[in-house]
């Protein structure tokens, strides 16, 4: 309670400043993940037996790959060629979070009415996606 208590006026005049709309959904999402991270950050510190093994856990953090858990055996048992598999995953990631968001209402009118930050950042998101599953066929 105190940092936030202390560090309240900064963060409204750095919103304000950046025309940051603290009252949607995209801005309360943040505050969530920077309030988790932050967390998990903490944690790894009073996890680990010392400082350094703080520190390679956090260097493991960022060079790990996650596509180890999905070795070749279980690939080989779906069938599926690992490129296909990813491609798989986020399509259909993708096509529930759609979903799930048209039932609440209009998926564009949510959209324009987040931060311009967080726009710019789906639309990136999007534009990659289509270069990136667009070159795919010509890869196999």
């Amino acid at each position: 309670m105190f940092f936030e208590d202390a560090l309240a006026p900064v963060a409204s005049k750095i919103n304000k400043k950046l025309g940051i709309k603290s009252d949607v959904f995209s801005y309360k999402l943040y505050q969530v993940i920077r309030t988790y991270l932050l967390f998990s950050f903490a944690m790894i510190f009073f996890r680990a037996e010392s400082v350094g093994n703080a520190i390679t856990i956090i260097r493991y953090m960022f060079i790990w790959n996650p596509w180890v858990i999905l070795d070749g055996e279980t690939i080989y048992y779906t069938k599926l060629q690992m490129p296909d598999f990813r491609v798989l995953t986020i399509s259909l990631v993708v096509l529930f979070v759609v979903d799930y968001l048209s039932r609440k209402g209009s998926v564009r009118e949510k959209f324009f009415n987040q931060n311009i930050v967080f726009r710019w950042i789906i639309v990136y998101i999007l534009i990659f996606s289509i270069i990136i599953f667009g070159c795919y066929r010509t890869w196999i």
